[in-house]
């Protein structure tokens, strides 16, 4: 009877480690799915703001031009800035730069990881850019400018189906 009961024990504690380890195993899962799921709605709410940054591009550009006569001083590409883009807009976006870095760095890898950082990158670039009415980052590193609409989406919607990609297969 000390046998079967030793045996029954044993059993016990053997089925109770695997549900542990698979829980275990779906938390992990479940945690993954929901940080990617987060990237995606960071990256897709992000890239909202493209229109708003390529048009106060268009802004500077006119600012810097000698000959325009759209705009000649600095305090009024800042109001105008501000009217696109008001103070907690600028905050938000900061914000979604920092977690889709955060995100990227810890919950992907490869091909994905890359994808994402480079498309932070580009936005970081953008926003620097447009929030200070200039940026050295983006002349060091997007001397010829930013990516227009089209080209812009097209990288932006590769993206999410690779996020969506991924968190189909998990």
């Amino acid at each position: 009877m000390g046998l079967l009961t030793t045996i029954g024990t044993v059993g016990a504690v053997v089925v109770a480690m695997i549900a542990i380890y698979r829980s275990d195993k779906n938390s992990k899962q479940q945690i993954l799915v929901g940080k990617l799921e987060e990237l995606f709605e960071t990256v897709r709410s992000l890239g909202l703001y493209y229109g708003v940054f390529h048009e106060l591009n268009g802004y500077l550009l006119a600012h810097r031009d000698t000959n325009s006569t759209e705009m000649s001083t600095r305090s009024e590409y800042i109001d105008i800035r501000d009217k696109k883009l008001s103070e907690g807009d600028r905050e938000l976006i900061n914000k979604y730069l920092s977690k889709i870095e955060v995100l990227a760095k810890c919950y992907t890898q490869g091909a994905l990881q890359v994808k994402c950082l480079n498309y932070q990158d580009i936005m970081y670039a953008f926003a620097d850019f447009v929030f200070n009415g200039g940026s050295i980052y983006k002349e060091i590193n997007y001397r010829n400018g930013f990516p227009k609409f089209e080209e812009f989406y097209s990288q932006l919607e590769d993206l999410k189906k690779e996020i969506v990609l991924k968190i189909k297969l998990k």
